[in-house]
């Protein structure tokens, strides 16, 4: 099977090593040659991509509408996790302007040096200086937030830039800003080469793979299924708590506080065999922290955005409830499918990855007799096929599960209330009748006047 790039991450694995080549140059004094000259090659697999290889094509199929690759100095931008090392991702660069031109606004909280009119240089507290081009117009607040951004949270940034093409046009003014500068002088020691970068990074690269499959070869299936029931026991525990909050009868207060009960129970003895479940990877070496965050991603790209631009052409009340939903940090979302983890206490999965079951497998067996099963994430509460299968909750329906909702999750996922049918309107069906007839005696009216006068139109035997 050809490998797919999957199509939320917008990256491959080469635009993430030029990443850290760019933050190499910022932090060392690289030549810029080597970051600036270089240009993207043929894409390679990324880490994540390993572990969704099923849904290649899937991916494909939507790669048009949410994908496109990052350029080498920008791929920071582009996904903040993917980089050949994890130390370079999470590196902060602190700027301070200590000498700029007369000509330009001068904030009061800057030194200011006398220079040659309109010239413009930054400094770094690493001790790399920043001179800005002739003819350019960018200031020195904009390339030091330009700067700092490529060291900062990437979907912070864009989570509000749902127009299409926006977080496209917000990269190209980065990009022109980062062109109007070059350093002012050699920094200290000599640049590193190419060859010198490439093999730093191919170490790095190495090292993170050495890791992955280390620990996909220390995969413990059993303790990964029960971490994934401890996961789906908090989320019952969870629902029960909403239920219990405004329960419909006596009867679905006590079975709430049953299933309580029991859930408190499972999950007190999964958490003794589970540990740490931050520390138990998938099947391919990832762990949580690196899909959750991959996660975030996928549900602003291919959830929020593309939701956002359909319902902003008519859904106007949903559209300001997804809009003003504020970014949930990367340890608030499920590792297990697009939808922050507090979703699944209310039965809500968002699984954008999804394939069909393969035809005559259990799964789509199971699938056609239980509707749901396939679509909930495994994390997620249970309760809806216990509903099904008649061991749920008494007295529950859809109409309670609505209410419960936040607002959020009821703009999102609530069907709209259906309309009232109106009492028709016997004076205007009455009028409408009247004028059709009129309408038909006016043209038969129009057709005998077309006859003319005579006796009758009929022969006479």
């Amino acid at each position: 099977m050809r490998r797919v790039l999957p199509a939320c991450t917008g990256i491959t694995a080469r635009h993430a090593r030029q990443h850290d080549r760019t933050v190499e140059v910022l932090q060392h004094g690289a030549s810029t040659s080597n970051v600036y000259g270089d240009t993207p090659g043929s894409a390679s697999p990324s880490v994540m991509e390993q572990g969704h290889e099923k849904h290649a094509g899937h991916r494909a199929r939507r790669q048009s509408a949410a994908c496109y690759a990052g350029i080498a100095w920008l791929a920071r931008l582009r996904w903040p996790s993917m980089s050949r090392t994890g130390a370079s991702c999470r590196t902060t660069l602190s700027f301070r302007v200590i000498t700029v031109s007369l000509l330009d606004p001068t904030p009061e909280d800057m030194d200011t040096v006398a220079v040659s009119p309109a010239e413009v240089i930054v400094t770094a507290e690493n001790g790399v200086r920043w001179r800005r081009l002739p003819g350019s117009t960018s200031s020195a607040e904009e390339f030091l937030a330009v700067l700092e951004g490529l060291g900062g949270d990437r979907v912070a940034r864009e989570w509000s830039l749902w127009r299409e093409g926006e977080p496209r046009r917000e990269d190209d003014r980065r990009r022109e800003v980062l062109f109007q500068w070059e350093h002012a002088d050699p920094p200290p020691g000599p640049y590193l080469t190419e060859e010198e970068l490439e093999a730093r990074f191919e170490a790095r690269w190495a090292e993170t793979k050495r890791e992955r499959e280390a620990r996909a070869a220390e995969y413990d299936h059993d303790r990964a299924m029960a971490r994934l029931k401890l996961l789906s026991a908090q989320a019952d525990a969870g629902f029960m708590r909403h239920v219990l909050e405004n329960p419909a009868s006596d009867a679905q207060r006590d079975k709430a506080t049953e299933f309580l009960a029991v859930a408190g129970q499972e999950i007190t003895a999964l958490e003794a065999q589970v540990g740490d479940p931050n520390a138990i990877p998938d099947k391919h070496g990832d762990l949580p922290e690196a899909r959750r965050r991959y996660n975030l991603d996928s549900h602003m790209r291919l959830f929020r955005h593309e939701t956002l631009r359909t319902w902003s052409k008519g859904q106007q009340p949903r559209f300001r409830q997804l809009l003003a939903m504020p970014m949930p940090q990367p340890a608030d979302m499920c590792a297990e499918c697009q939808a922050p983890a507090d979703w699944h206490t209310y039965g809500v999965s968002l699984r954008l990855f999804l394939a069909t079951p393969e035809a005559g497998s259990q799964a789509e067996t199971i699938a056609r007799l239980m509707p749901g099963w396939w679509e909930r994430c495994p994390a997620s509460t249970s309760i809806q096929i216990r509903q099904q299968w008649g061991q749920g909750l008494p007295d529950f329906d859809g109409a309670q599960w609505q209410a419960m909702l936040t607002p959020l999750l009821r703009a999102i996922f609530a069907p709209d209330p259906p309309r009232k049918r109106e009492k028709p309107d016997q004076r205007a069906i009455l009028e409408r009748r009247l004028r059709s007839a009129e309408a038909e005696a006016s043209r038969i009216r129009g057709e005998l006047a077309d006859l003319g006068p005579g006796t009758g139109g009929g022969r006479r035997q």
